[in-house]
């Protein structure tokens, strides 16, 4: 990336002309495209955006930095969307159960050896 063209656009009062400085179909463009429709709130052509560059450079670091600060902002007008999406690229779970100190379970400790044996686990019909 061209200090210089970033400079250009971060100090840019009008950051669509700066944008204008960077080569069309670069993933710097595609970058700066994107931070221009997201400051612009312009989401619909931010999505658009993002499937054009993925299909052309796929999820490389700046293409997933863009795309996790739209799931972001877009959670006010779609929340289940948003979560959904942290779920599965955080890798989060939520099966857990809290672990009180001292508390009796009635979780069994060991395994109940009838239930692991060859008679357990042989085929049906197979004796």
């Amino acid at each position: 990336m061209d200090s210089h063209q970033l400079e250009l656009f971060a100090l840019a009062l009008d950051r669509a002309k700066a944008l204008e400085q960077f080569i069309p179909g670069t993933e710097d463009y595609y970058f700066h495209a994107a931070l221009l429709f997201e400051q612009s709130g312009n989401f619909k052509e931010l999505e658009a955006l993002l499937q054009q560059w993925n299909k052309r450079y796929g999820e490389t670091s700046q293409f997933q930095e863009i795309r996790n600060r739209f799931n972001l902002l877009r959670y006010e007008k779609a929340p289940k969307e948003t979560l959904e999406y942290l779920r599965y690229h955080l890798g989060l779970s939520f099966d857990h159960e809290r672990q009180v100190e001292g508390r009796q379970t009635d979780y069994p400790t060991k395994f109940d050896s009838r239930l692991l044996g060859r008679e357990a686990i042989r085929p049906l019909g197979q004796g």
